[in-house]
């Protein structure tokens, strides 16, 4: 039985990519790279929409921080105690800090937001942004494939042989049962 973001990814394609990156990106990102395995999806077409989604999500998120820094701050006890640290980190570190916590599970939306509230340049944030992105989604896709390609041989392996696995795993249990009753006398 399918999961249901299998069922979601296979119904809507792409635009579940884009939509689903702003929630869950890793996760949508490696489902999607093992279904374009499967032949299900274009792989390129994958890392496109990931990257697309990754980017509106990191455009909304800065925005955020730039309309709402008065609210988030107020809400938010953390992001106020955080902030000076953060912007001490993106002066300190530069573009770089933003690239780097693309790839921490986590941090990518809130940079976004760090960015807003520390009125970051925009063309500076988009142009950042938009390589981080696509670094990003890149890397996670290919991992994911090439994930997905070797667990597809796995299968295929398992499933020329279920027969003999399964005839196995059969004659263990006699000799569980044999054992677990030696150690229960004893």
């Amino acid at each position: 039985m399918e999961s249901s973001l299998e069922l979601f990814l296979s119904q809507y394609r792409y635009l579940a990519i884009i939509i689903g990156i702003f929630f869950e990106g890793e996760l949508i990102l490696i489902f999607a790279s093992i279904l374009a395995t499967q032949g299900e999806m274009r792989f390129e077409w994958v890392v496109t929409a990931a990257a697309f989604g990754a980017f509106a999500a990191d455009l909304f998120a800065y925005f955020l921080g730039t309309w709402k820094v008065d609210y988030l701050l107020q809400r938010i006890p953390t992001m106020r105690k955080y902030l000076p640290r953060v912007q001490n980190f993106f002066r300190r570190f530069g573009i770089v800090s933003i690239l780097m916590t693309k790839f921490f599970y986590g941090l990518r939306l809130p940079t976004g937001v760090f960015c807003g509230m520390t009125r970051m340049g925009i063309f500076r944030f988009l142009i950042v942004s938009l390589v981080g992105c696509t670094l990003w989604a890149i890397l996670w896709g290919v991992m994911a494939y090439f994930f997905g390609r070797s667990i597809s041989f796995i299968v295929e392996d398992v499933q020329k042989y279920q027969n003999m696995i399964f005839i196995g795993f059969i004659a263990l249990i006699p000799l569980v049962l044999f054992i677990r009753r030696l150690f229960a006398r004893a």
